[in-house]
């Protein structure tokens, strides 16, 4: 058969994952399919031709909240300098829950919110978002107001994912 699927597995550890998957024309070898973990930084983490995987995550790790899979890196690739950046003269502390956070940002931290995925005749589409306010984890970080949303599509070609922020201030 040929066709496009979308739908969200619950698992007993990581809890929602979003499966997305594409069933070639008459050739398995060409089949494709994406996990994505939102309760986990939205990380995507299996994602496989022909049920070969070419990302895997180690879900012993993605619930330890360590690095496997494709981690979202945000707002800060790699490690920051003494936790700390700089941003119109005002130095800010990079930190979560109190601690300080050297490496690879907050939003891998995350649980993020997300709607049902869809399943059409040209792909399958996954999308979740992370909000940024007063009084959420993120704030204590990244002290600005915004959404990041990332979509995910697969498509017959390979899965693409686009990331959106949105300011929700005033500057």
């Amino acid at each position: 058969t040929d066709g496009f699927s979308a739908r969200i597995e619950r698992d007993a550890v990581l809890g929602p994952v979003a499966l997305l998957g594409w069933a070639g024309a008459d050739d398995d070898r060409r089949s494709l399919e994406a996990r994505i973990v939102p309760g986990f930084g939205c990380n995507l983490a299996r994602f496989s031709v022909a049920g070969r995987p070419v990302i895997d995550a180690d879900p012993a790790l993605l619930a330890a909240h360590d690095f496997t899979g494709t981690p979202v890196l945000y707002p800060t690739p790699n490690r920051v300098r003494d936790c700390r950046f700089a941003w119109k003269g005002r130095v800010y502390p990079l930190r979560r829950a109190g601690r300080d956070v050297y490496e690879h940002g907050l939003a891998h931290l995350e649980a993020w919110e997300h709607e049902p995925p869809t399943a059409g005749a040209d792909g399958a589409r996954f999308s979740a978002w992370l909000d940024c306010r007063p009084g959420g984890p993120m704030f204590e970080g990244f002290p600005f107001p915004h959404r990041i949303t990332l979509s995910f599509t697969l498509t017959s070609r390979g899965i693409r994912v686009e990331y959106a922020i949105e300011n929700r201030s005033d500057e």
